[in-house]
């Protein structure tokens, strides 16, 4: 079932903002600069534009990395000292324009790498909020936020979406008996092995303990059938391979009604796994919730 902690858990994760190709915000960053290199000339060099180039220079940072914000920085720097030669103006000696040139150039890198610094940063913190950190898996808090979304997107196709509630048998006694190092280990190869299985846009989450679950959007119970099928025939390979006399009961719902709340439908399927387990363990249940109907 769901931690305790997680229903108490008030703090709600943002979704990524979908980054643009690094060819392309380079491309763009480009065309920023020019536009700006203009801009100063045609101000002349009574006008500063100088803070202006932080923006092509943010971009390239915040979406391309380091590097690509490094080189904007160079091409900005060269631009403004180039608009600023171009309109005539004339300095004492022609060491004077080079020397701002490279004071522009060393505050526009050191920008471009402490913003870059911050998004890498900033990447790795929302990973570990959203992530288990024993196997890597999402977390209950994530899995209620692309649940959400899940939901809302089934209400526009009306596109059902599939949840399967796994538990390990006999989890327990492998922990007495090899210790919980195997265990720990036990539940990283499980992890592992799902991922391989599964595609880019399911979603695998570990709800504590040795319980998981997976989200098949826009997935019937014919096509579960197919899936689960094979993530248990791999797992059972996997803990075979390994000597682990462990085997999975899954509970498994296909939702055709998005209007029922997350946590309903959690202990449905949570409920199916436990009669698997009591059918004798090593089991899948299948069900439709919109229809309430079992399937075998």
């Amino acid at each position: 079932m769901k931690p305790d902690t997680a229903a108490n858990d008030k703090i709600r994760i943002s979704f990524n903002i979908r980054k643009p190709g690094k060819a392309v915000t380079i491309f763009l960053s480009l065309v920023m600069i020019a536009v700006l290199g203009v801009l100063d000339y045609i101000s002349g060099y009574e006008m500063s534009f100088s803070i202006f180039y932080l923006v092509p220079i943010s971009c390239a940072a915040f979406f391309a990395g380091a590097p690509a914000g490094i080189f904007i920085s160079a091409v900005s720097a060269v631009t403004w000292l180039a608009a600023d030669l171009s309109y005539g103006h004339e300095y004492s000696h022609i060491a004077i324009p080079v020397w701002n040139m490279i004071m522009r150039l060393g505050y526009f890198i050191l920008h471009a790498l402490l913003l870059s610094k911050f998004v890498k940063l900033h990447g790795i913190t929302r990973n570990l909020s959203i992530t288990d950190p024993l196997t890597g898996a999402y977390n209950w808090r994530f899995f209620e936020e692309v649940m959400t979304r899940e939901k809302e997107r089934s209400r526009r196709t009306g596109k059902p979406f599939t949840l399967a509630y796994f538990d390990l048998d006999n989890f327990k006694s492998l922990n007495d008996s090899d210790g919980h190092s195997a265990g720990d280990d036990l539940l990283r190869t499980i992890t592992s092995e799902i991922k391989r299985v599964i595609s880019s846009r399911d979603l695998l989450a570990r709800l504590g303990g040795d319980e998981f679950i997976i989200l098949l959007p826009e997935t019937d119970v014919g096509e579960a059938k197919k899936v689960l099928r094979r993530i248990n025939d791999e797992l059972l390979k996997a803990m075979d391979r390994r000597k682990w006399k462990v085997t999975l009961s899954i509970g498994v719902i296909a939702v055709g009604d998005p209007s029922l709340e997350t946590d309903l439908m959690v202990k449905m399927v949570d409920e199916l796994m436990y009669k698997a387990k009591r059918a004798g363990k090593n089991k899948m249940e299948f069900m439709s919730v919109d229809t309430g109907k079992t399937d075998e």
